[in-house]
């Protein structure tokens, strides 16, 4: 049976039997065809130096019977030959594109097998890349040398067979001569550049061998290229060289730069071999694309409120530190804020009870009505770009009033063109609490609130007041009859300011309930709702008063001054027999109607049974005789928080019969007694005394500053602060 060799590995204590024996077929040596000589015969191995089958596949006829053991490798004289013919032996190899490798591989005179794959090897490392067969022995392979360095270049090639037996050849050695070594520092690639363009390189010499002498540079052999333009360059000594270059410089470029751009170094060594060296930048002469998310065009702003942006730039990086949200003010920026970028949006908040204080205190007395909101960022070379829009803006919170003045309507009348006036009466009707009343267990009590917009003087006749209106489920009452006597005027107080601008702004968050069960130090807080408009005033015409004459009932009081009075001489039916109140209101501001909600609050529910809502109870609240601080907390649509000025009443439960408690007036004080000294200057209505009545141990208005923490906690700076409220008396509203 005949036996042919496998291509496989075997251990090396078999490797000198296997080659004194050498492989063949048959139990006696014989000739096969084409042999010139007779093949040796196989050795039959003892079983213990069988060696197991490598799982290769076999390059000749098939192995042994089965049982039999596997056929004896041939040893590498079986395999092509193989010699490189390309480089030149000790050349040397200049800085070309493409450097050409060559092999001759020749099959084997035995097996006659064909030579199949060529691979080149550059220093033991595979160059990649397929070696293609030019003639019947010599092979080639064209590729890059850039990424080795200068000096030696040792080229191997190893030539296999279709038998799978491969001989690699002998080193050949040569040498590698790149030119120069080239390190750009600046501009770094895809980096990018506004203005000026800095570059910064610095060149080496390379040589292939020890004692080179021709790999120093040339003279003038270094050069610099931008965008296909020679640029002058700072030579600054030990190979290290600089430049600074505009990018509008037309003389030079003959356009300014913009967009990719091409940066090159080249380098030439004293053999004449030329290094080069490139990167890319880009030059930026546009700034980022700001797109104004929030607020819309137009859209009314207050409160709390967001400004959100996208940011990107297509050439360069954002500078995300540069973005910035601003409202400008006269010469200066009225409030500025930082972004913030999350999830691809910047965002930043402003807060306009800050927007207020501010704004006053440059210009006193004006309001900003419809401001710029800008955004701004800059890109990494420095690019800025800002985009705003106009927004309406409403920092005035609503105002509100437990004890309002009297007021008059006025009807324009277009046959006899003129306008008529109502005489003055009470908003929140004559039955409703007032301030240092006597009050018995049972008590009306009802709020005056209304949004009150930014407004400014205008030059035409179209007064635009953006507003965000009263939220109508934003008004709440608080009663507040006990306070800490050990936390000073701050524990006393009802209604605090929060900023210290002066101006009284919430209710103090430490009498505010917070906790359950209610705490002595607690306000009672009553939800209250709108009553819808109803009624009429008094238009009967009645004459001016005697000069001088300061009369104490407010409805016999004569028509406004430059109004007429009507002939209607029928008085107005009260809304409900037993309340003091003819008419409701809308809700008016700087003279206009402009929205038809309710101006006139009570508490809860509003029906056909109760067209005025219910009454106080001051005993089912908790409230005990005594001195007590009443105040409204009002909210508008865009979180503006505006408060009453604080009445104060002494409530006594059962009434005068068993006298009034201690520190209360005797009596029913319905009434409050005027002060003929103080009066309105137009109209000469006497101005109810604001002074701290008498018996009244603890004051409703303090000074309180919010601190940021989960707790609140008190800092008295001011003794007091004022609330907003409408004109004490004579108020004239415009109805349509």
């Amino acid at each position: 049976m005949g036996y042919w060799c496998r291509s496989v590995v075997y251990p090396l204590a078999l490797s000198g039997l296997l080659s004194a024996f050498g492989c063949g077929g048959g139990e006696h040596g014989r000739y096969v065809a084409g042999d010139a000589q007779p093949r040796p015969d196989v050795i039959k191995l003892p079983d213990a130096a069988k060696v197991p089958d490598a799982g290769e596949v076999d390059a000749g006829p098939p192995d042994a019977e089965p049982g039999a053991p596997d056929a004896v490798p041939p040893d590498a004289s079986w395999g092509p030959t193989a010699e490189v013919i390309s480089p030149d032996k000790d050349g040397v190899i200049v800085n070309e594109p493409l450097t050409k490798l060559g092999c001759r591989a020749v099959p084997n005179s035995i097996t006659g097998k064909p030579v199949t794959k060529v691979e080149f090897q550059i220093n033991e490392v595979e160059v990649k890349g397929h070696a293609v067969s030019e003639s019947s022995t010599d092979w080639g392979l064209v590729t890059s040398v850039d990424e080795f360095p200068n000096g030696e270049f040792n080229v191997t090639c190893i030539a296999g067979a279709l038998d799978g037996l491969a001989t690699t050849s002998e080193v050949r050695k040569a040498f590698l001569d790149l030119g120069p070594l080239i390190t750009i520092l600046s501009p770094a690639n895809k980096s990018s550049f506004h203005g000026n363009i800095r570059v910064d390189f610095v060149v080496t010499p390379s040589p292939i061998m020890q004692g080179d002498t021709l790999a120093g540079l040339a003279t003038e052999g270094v050069h610099a290229y931008i965008s296909a333009q020679e640029i002058p360059v700072n030579d600054n000594g030990n190979g290290s060289y600089s430049a600074l270059i505009r990018a509008d410089d037309e003389q030079l470029f003959g356009s300014p730069l913009n967009g990719e751009v091409r940066f090159t170094v080249t380098a030439q060594n004293k053999r004449g071999n030329i290094a080069m060296k490139a990167t890319s930048f880009n030059v930026d002469n546009d700034g980022p694309v700001i797109t104004i998310l929030k607020p819309g065009v137009g859209d009314l702003v207050g409160g709390t409120f967001l400004v959100e942006a996208t940011i990107a730039d297509a050439t360069s990086a954002v500078d995300e530190r540069s973005a910035v949200a601003a409202m400008r003010y006269g010469p200066t920026e009225l409030a500025a804020a930082e972004m913030v970028v999350t999830d691809g949006k910047y965002r930043a908040f402003f807060y306009s009870s800050e927007l207020r204080r501010k704004a006053e205190e440059r210009l006193p007395g004006v309001q900003l009505v419809f401001p710029t909101i800008t955004v701004r960022a800059r890109d990494v070379p420095g690019n800025e770009s800002v985009v705003g829009r106009q927004v309406a803006l409403d920092y005035t919170p609503p105002v509100a009033s437990l004890d309002t003045g009297h007021v008059r309507e006025a009807i324009d009348n277009l046959a006899t063109k003129q306008t008529l006036c109502s005489w003055l009466f009470d908003p929140l009707g004559d039955d409703a609490l007032n301030d240092r009343q006597l009050a018995y267990q049972v008590s009306a009590v009802r709020a005056r609130v209304e949004d009150r917009g930014n407004i400014g003087a205008i030059t035409t006749s179209h007064n635009q007041i953006p507003r965000a209106f009263v939220k109508m489920s934003g008004v709440q009452l608080f009663v507040l009859d006990h306070t800490d006597e050990g936390s000073g005027t701050v524990g006393d107080a009802l209604v605090v300011d929060t900023d210290g601008d002066g101006r009284c702004d919430e209710i103090n968050p430490m009498v505010s309930p917070t906790t359950f069960p209610r705490k002595d130090t607690d306000a009672v807080v009553i939800d209250l709702g709108g009553i819808n408009t109803n009624g009429r005033s008094y238009y009967q015409l009645e004459p001016q008063p005697a000069p001088g004459k300061v009369p104490y009932d407010y409805d016999i009081y004569p028509a406004y001054v430059d109004c007429q009075g009507s002939i209607d001489s029928s008085i107005p039916f009260r809304l409900t027999p037993s309340s003091g109140l003819q008419r409701t209101l809308q809700m008016v501001d700087g003279g206009e109607l402009h929205k038809t909600d309710p101006a006139i609050f009570s508490i809860p529910p509003m029906n056909t049974t109760y067209p005025l809502g219910w009454s106080f109870d001051s005993v089912a609240n908790g409230i005990e005789d005594g001195w007590a601080c009443l105040a409204v907390r009002a909210e508008d649509n865009l979180g503006n928080v505006g408060v009453s000025a604080p009445i104060r009443v002494c409530f006594d439960h059962d009434g005068p019969a068993n006298g009034s408690p201690p520190g209360c007036p005797q009596g029913n004080l319905w009434y409050p007694p005027l002060n003929p000294d103080v009066t309105d200057d137009k109209e000469d209505v006497p101005v109810i005394p604001r002074t701290a009545p008498a018996g009244m141990t603890f004051d409703c208005v303090g000074s309180y500053y919010r601190k940021v923490g989960p707790q609140p906690e008190r800092t008295e700076a001011k003794e007091t602060c004022t609330a907003d409220s409408f004109p004490q008396a004579g108020e004239l509203i415009r109805i349509f």
